[in-house]
């Protein structure tokens, strides 16, 4: 007993030394953000996996959600795309800018993923269960003093699915939440549109990769190297889709690989889930371009596990790239490391060849050679790297650290205040009815603490 009680005695120390020298160092800049000491009811949403979920494996929430190593050399990891909570909340935790005293915070992290809670049932099921956590998160902020005292607007959520699974987000509990509790905060989701309510409360973060970056990377993925590479395009994925028009664009671009073997690579998927088992990646570090169609939605995990690996995306859909991520990819970067090809070429004009088209531009290498050093340059802000305690040597700034710091760039103290006074909209509320599938009419907007 004495060694037990010894052990948490050192360790209650340990953090104590840690976070008071994390906050000494971050005093000059006055930065600090809260994160809300919740139970793991309301933290740890991750479902307990079954088979029935196709894309969910049992390793999937090792390494705080970057799942089971592939290949630890090059930071490969099996991923799940909606582990954006489980990564951010591991690196937040550990963040010299994170204080214990909620008095020396100018921001709020509510740890509750509303995403897998509006998305999942904890056997691993992908349905909409409607966010059944949704009133117990608020009446826990409701019972304290720091939510309503500037009405959320200094508070941030990690929304971990599609903005637009008008789907998962059409339930009560879901609904009440995002669309007028935390209607002032500030969320964080993997993509978004302005037909899901142009809201500027909303903001597209990158989709967690297979790439991580740790202090165990021997080699970086994306870094440039002059060595040609195998398959001049290539193509991951299938032609089945729920929305016709990508259908369309799917097959157009499998035919055109299928014209030219010697220099496009199919490898076709006999599912919609296109899987992280090690081929699918290696396929996209031998090509010189990746083929990213439009799914379900115009976002795509594979987009940046193919740019991680230094292959340059094909979109055709500007909801693709260049209009998502603005905070980690932004127009320019998305215009230097990208390919945009309109998606009524490959709808209405059966004489484009988009592979023939690629070929041509894999030969006169140069604009390749630009891309690929553009690829090099950014990739790390892409990407979540691994929450360590530790580094042997110094991590690169990645997705993380850039949210964290726009975050706090833009929800400064007075530009809060001034949002209370003169709010810059009057709240989601007014956009939640432009969701996808989100029924008519209003909740109502009262609410009782239990």
């Amino acid at each position: 007993m004495r060694i037990i009680k010894s052990s948490a005695t050192t360790a209650v120390l340990f953090l104590s030394i840690f976070f008071a020298a994390a906050e000494e160092k971050c005093n000059s800049q006055g930065k600090y953000f809260y994160i809300y000491d919740w139970p793991d009811e309301l933290t740890n949403l991750w479902p307990n996996v079954t088979k029935s979920t196709a894309d969910l494996t049992t390793t999937a929430s090792l390494y705080h959600g970057a799942g089971a190593i592939l290949d630890s050399n090059i930071g490969l990891h099996e991923t799940f795309q909606f582990a954006l909570f489980k990564l951010f909340i591991g690196r937040a935790m550990l963040d010299p800018r994170r204080t214990l005293d909620p008095e020396k915070a100018s921001l709020f992290f509510i740890p509750y993923d509303s995403g897998i809670d509006a998305s999942m049932s904890r056997k691993g099921l992908v349905r909409a269960p409607g966010c059944p956590r949704a009133q117990m998160v608020m009446n826990t902020l409701l019972n304290g003093k720091h939510f309503l005292r500037n009405y959320g607007h200094d508070h941030f959520i990690v929304h971990s699915i599609n903005q637009a699974m008008g789907f998962m987000h059409r339930r009560p509990g879901c609904r009440m939440y995002l669309g007028h509790f935390c209607e002032n905060c500030t969320k964080l989701a993997i993509d978004t549109y302005p037909n899901c309510g142009d809201s500027p409360h909303w903001h597209a973060v990158p989709f967690p990769s297979n790439t991580h970056w740790s202090s165990r990377v021997s080699h970086l993925p994306w870094e440039y190297s002059p060595e040609k590479r195998k398959f001049a395009v290539s193509f991951t994925g299938t032609v089945l889709s729920h929305s016709k028009k990508s259908v369309i664009i799917r097959r157009r671009m499998r035919e055109s690989c299928l014209k030219h073997p010697d220099n496009c690579h199919l490898n076709e998927m006999k599912s919609h889930f296109s899987g992280s088992s090690p081929p699918n990646w290696a396929v996209a570090a031998n090509s010189t371009f990746c083929l990213m169609p439009p799914g379900d939605m115009p976002t795509r995990k594979g987009f940046f596990d193919s740019i991680l690996f230094g292959c340059i995306p094909v979109v055709c859909d500007r909801y693709s790239a260049h209009r998502q991520w603005e905070w980690n990819l932004g127009l320019d970067v998305a215009l230097a490391t990208t390919v945009y090809i309109p998606c009524w070429k490959l709808l209405h004009n059966s004489e484009f060849d988009l592979v023939e088209m690629l070929v041509t531009m894999h030969n006169e290498h140069d604009e390749v050679l630009l891309k690929r050093e553009a690829i090099s340059k950014h990739a790390a802000g892409l990407q979540y790297r691994l929450v360590e305690d530790n580094h042997s040597v110094t991590p690169p700034r990645d997705a993380y650290d850039i949210i964290m710091d726009k975050l706090f760039d833009t929800l400064t103290v007075d530009f809060v205040k001034e949002q209370v006074r003169n709010p810059r909209d009057t709240g989601d509320h007014n956009y939640v009815d432009k969701f996808p599938n989100y029924p008519k009419g209003k909740y109502n907007r009262n609410f009782t603490v239990s």
